[in-house]
């Protein structure tokens, strides 16, 4: 197999070995799982060893093109010598020069490169470390054991030493190392174990792990025993492809993991003109190593090719392969591929189903416009449907591509729809991880009370972990959930879960962030801490420099919240209208009510749903008390109703969304000030159902409503309740805490002495938070932790 020079790259520092061809650093066989910015950052360190590198150096090789400052690469550092059990103070790796940037102080020794790994077989995970003669040999006598003792059966008492027992068919089919001398042709050793994967995923009774998970192995040098545990799977599938003209060969080995020995091997050569035969039988001797008895219809599926044209298969695995890259200039290759593929055989339902991936794709990366892009996907996916109505993953797209909320109120026409496309997925995908995790993450949205609906997602959550255990996503569904059965134990273990999985996942660190900001036990440090440690992987995301702005504001921290705030001001960002919100805050704050009140009337849109109404209404409330223009307000927040369609829906007087809810407040009290009492009246009452229906006395939503419904409470007259209310708020909601002293919502409560007791309550409990935030700016800690308990391990 040819390498090239960064495959051949091998190296020991100390105790460890980088391997830069797979990605991976090792401590006595076992493997430290590094992000990609951290193990690019010991790469850099290593090669210029035993030199200095400045953090200048640092940041031009590291980071390239992207507008990050020297705090990075110190975080970066930190982050790196966390995962080594390194010490700054006392380091083994690692060593800080004041003022000048790092070097390893230990000694680097590059290293052979690592040809022990079998490359007639082809594994990548290096399960009998043999070379190549020795292991032909054995291959043709185990080969020969297997057609004397027909062992192609498997045992049904595979049950390991250390007790571990996985589910007794599942499978995990991993990628086959690409043993051509044309690198260009590893689309053929991904394209066709994803192509073995999708059909496995047909057998009932099976366990077929997802290519997010078993995928994620690629390079790897974990050994099969070690990745059955992880993906917790009784049988792994692993093998290689080498291409010669038009001549292919093909070996692969099905291996338990209970204890490393194969199962079932197979190898072939052919005619590259006959992949869809090999293919064929290869996934018949897979389900029959499996003990799988198909039925006609079954059999159907495993042997559906989708197109009779070779060439136009291989270019469709051109397009899947370019299209799963991360790369952006790919996406645009994949769409000339998958467009061959079509020119070559129209009637291939999967190269249109692959076509509509790459738009949706193109549309999240700004390179078609939103509009465009879901034009583009609805269309292709309508034309695979045509083709072939039992593609169960198309009608999930479908489903997932059809807007469930108008603002943030839940449409329940839109909502049935959808779930309607996704109950026919699970027709024909009952077993299909993307299938599953797009069934639970629309069974009922997470602001929706309905206690059962959520028991169920959870269980569906729960199976699609276990086809898919590294698929991020998936967690944080799993810890929204939670949050929504009010089981708040959990969200934290699950949100940290995620970055464990996948330590570049830019949402993990967002859930942790909002959780710790705004749950039940509320942490602001550890909130800053996780927006500090996503921001090094992502320095230009809008969200998250958006929340640290609102949470430097919560905390009076105004220098540090405005330098945050212009840093997302960027019209062109397709989050601007979010942002914008960081700003109108600080203006209010300052008690720049003129300033707040136009961003607001400017930007409806960032202001149309959730905990963000009430204050944004509340600033054109008191721009209009001051001014004097009542029906000028009135008439922009109206509008801002009808035109991003949060009208209040009643249902037997029952406003729907918690965000009609909280924008009734204020809109009611600009209504009673103009005169508009019957208006008034109607908007409030609506809230006070609201609220009174949706506070659970131990929800988390409790403290999250619970200066809105003591606003509706005060229209009423109940001061005493409405300060009983006000309690929640320091024990777990200080978010915009600060607003209560200042709204003429709360007027009537600004003379009584139970308020400004609570008011001194809630400085100190800020006070509190403020002096742990400026604590970890001095020592940045880790946002995840290595505490894992209580973490339910889908693993084992």
């Amino acid at each position: 197999m040819v390498r090239t020079d960064i495959a051949a790259e091998r190296y020991r520092i100390g105790d460890l070995v980088v391997d830069a061809g797979r990605r991976c650093v090792s401590r006595n066989g076992n493997d430290i799982r590094l992000p990609k910015l951290s193990f690019k950052l010991l790469l850099a360190l290593i090669r210029s060893a035993p030199n200095l590198q400045s953090n200048e150096a640092l940041l031009a090789t590291v980071w390239k093109r992207k507008i990050v400052g020297p705090e990075t690469v110190t975080q970066r550092i930190k982050l790196l010598r966390d995962a080594l059990g390194d010490d700054s103070h006392h380091p083994r790796y690692i060593e800080l020069v004041w003022g000048e940037g790092y070097r390893l102080c230990v000694e680097v020794v590059p290293l052979a490169a690592d040809l022990s790994i079998d490359e007639s077989m082809g594994s990548g995970f290096g399960l009998r470390r043999i070379s190549r003669t020795i292991f032909a040999t054995g291959l043709l006598a185990v080969m020969l054991l297997v057609s004397i003792l027909n062992l192609n059966h498997l045992p049904v008492d595979a049950i390991a030493e250390d007790g571990f027992a996985p589910p007794p068919s599942s499978i995990a089919v991993l990628p086959f190392l690409n043993m051509s001398d044309n690198a260009d042709d590893e689309f053929l050793s991904i394209g066709i174990p994803e192509t073995l994967l999708n059909k496995l995923v047909h057998l009932d009774d099976v366990i077929v792990i997802a290519r997010t998970s078993s995928f994620s192995f690629q390079g790897s040098s974990a050994d099969a025993m070690a990745i059955g545990r992880m993906l917790n799977v009784r049988y792994l599938l692993e093998g290689s492809v080498q291409r010669d003209g038009d001549e292919i060969r093909i070996i692969a080995q099905l291996i338990k993991t209970s204890d490393a020995s194969h199962a079932w091997s197979f190898e072939r050569r052919l005619e590259i003109d006959d992949i869809f035969s090999m293919q064929d039988e290869f996934v018949l001797e897979i389900a029959h190593a499996l003990e799988v008895t198909l039925q006609d219809k079954q059999r159907e599926k495993l042997l559906a090719n989708g197109t009779d044209s070779v060439p136009a298969y291989l270019a469709y695995l051109r397009g899947k392969y370019a299209s799963n890259s991360a790369a952006r200039d790919l996406q645009n290759e994949a769409l000339a591929r998958y467009a061959e593929a079509i020119a070559l055989d129209p009637k291939f339902a999967r190269a249109w189903l692959g076509l509509a991936r790459v738009y949706d794709t193109l549309g999240n990366h700004g390179i078609l416009s939103r509009q465009d892009s879901n034009e583009q996907m609805t269309a292709s996916i309508e034309r695979a449907l045509a083709l072939d109505e039992q593609l169960g993953e198309a009608y999930a797209m479908q489903a997932l591509a059809i807007p469930i909320k108008r603002a943030m109120a839940v449409d329940p026409v839109l909502l049935a729809k959808r779930k309607a496309l996704l109950e026919k997925a699970l027709e024909y995908g009952p077993n299909d991880p993307y299938v599953l995790f797009a069934y639970a993450s629309v069974l009922c949205p997470k602001m929706i009370k309905d206690a059962a609906c959520h028991q169920q997602k959870l269980a569906v959550l729960e199976d699609a972990v276990r086809r898919d255990p590294e698929n991020p996503n998936a967690y944080i569904e799993l810890g929204w959930t939670h949050v929504a059965l009010n089981q708040l134990n959990m969200p934290t273990r699950y949100f940290m879960e995620s970055v464990r999985r996948n330590p570049d996942f830019i949402e993990g660190y967002g859930a942790l962030a909002l959780w710790h900001w705004t749950g039940d036990k509320v942490d602001w440090a550890h909130s800053v801490a996780c927006l500090s440690e996503g921001l090094e992987h992502d320095p230009e995301n809008s969200r998250m420099r958006s929340m640290l702005s609102r949470i430097y504001v919560d905390l009076g921290m105004l220098e540090t919240a405005e330098a945050f705030s212009n840093a997302v001001d960027d019209p062109n960002d397709s989050l601007h209208n979010i942002t914008t919100f960081s700003k109108m805050k600080l203006h209010l704050y300052r008690g720049e009510v003129a300033a707040a009140a136009k961003i607001v009337r400017e930007q409806q849109v960032s202001f149309a749903g959730g905990g963000l109404s009430i204050i944004a209404y509340g600033a054109v409330l008191e721009d209009a008390l001051v001014s004097g223009e009542l029906d000028v307000a009135i008439a922009s927040l109206e509008k801002s109703f009808a035109t991003f369609n949060l009208h209040l829906e009643y249902a037997d007087g029952y406003i729907r969304s918690r965000s009609s809810a909280l924008a009734a407040v204020p809109l009611s009290e600009l209504h009673r000030a103009a005169g508009n009492i019957a208006r008034a009246d109607e908007l409030i009452e609506g809230a006070r159902i609201f609220f009174e229906r949706e506070n659970d006395a131990n929800s988390i939503w409790r403290a999250a409503n619970a200066w809105a419904y003591a606003a509706v409470l005060l229209r009423s007259g109940r001061v005493e309740e409405a300060l009983q209310e006000l309690q929640f708020v320091p024990d777990g909601y200080l978010r915009n805490a600060w607003y209560v002293s200042r709204s003429p919502l709360y007027r009537l409560l600004w003379e009584t002495t139970g308020f400004n007791k609570l008011l001194v309550d809630i400085d100190g409990r800020i006070a509190y938070e403020r002096t742990g935030v400026e604590r970890i700016a001095e020592n940045p800690p880790s946002c995840v932790t290595d505490n894992r308990s209580g973490l339910l391990a889908f693993s084992q």
